[in-house]
């Protein structure tokens, strides 16, 4: 590294001379190790299609904490041939943290979608049940003949609304499930 400027000993822990020319520490060896391939890969595409990279990672600080930063970089050029790299690397604590969140509250979102597809189900099951029992009451009216003409009215209505019920159910379970399904792909 040539030059450096700006935060690099608040994000670092090392003054700017300690990493220039790799004096006493290569920036490359303070990126996290679980974090080395995702920044090399996404340089090596960056310079293979000759444009800027950004990249999320982790710097090792001096006293060992880890820091999250974004850089955005690129290929520096001179009649075609790679002489250099040049990029910014900012702390992106802020972004660390909406990250987590994020990841926080898709995960509350899916606990609640579940509760919510079972509680579904358990309607569906007592609608099912409900639509048998008006189904036996018709049966029972039936064998009361004329006497029990007004019960099978009653027996049929709520046949009816248990079936339009059920399939109400149906739709917003059928909903719910899409709502777990997007909220599941959207997490980390």
């Amino acid at each position: 590294m040539r030059s450096m400027t700006g935060a690099v000993a608040s994000l670092t822990g090392h003054p700017p001379g300690d990493i220039i020319g790799n004096a006493r520490v290569a920036y490359a060896d303070l990126i996290a190790p679980s974090d080395q391939a995702a920044v090399d890969k996404a340089v090596e595409v960056g310079l293979k299609a000759r444009e800027a990279w950004d990249v999320f990672y982790h710097l090792r600080a001096l006293g060992g904490a880890l820091v999250p930063v974004r850089e955005r970089g690129c290929g520096v050029y001179d009649g075609g041939l790679l002489v250099g790299l040049k990029g910014m690397v900012v702390d992106a604590s802020a972004e660390a943290q909406l990250i987590q969140n994020n990841a926080q509250m898709l995960e509350k979102t899916s606990a609640a979608n579940a509760e919510l597809i079972e509680a579904t189900g358990e309607i569906i099951s007592s609608l099912k049940a409900l639509n048998i029992l008006s189904v036996n009451a018709n049966i029972e009216a039936a064998r009361s003949g004329t006497a029990g003409a007004g019960f099978a009215v009653v027996a049929d209505a709520i046949k009816k609304l248990a079936d339009r019920n059920r399939h109400l159910a149906a739709q917003i379970q059928e909903k719910l499930q899409k709502a777990e399904a997007v909220t599941r792909s959207a997490q980390p």
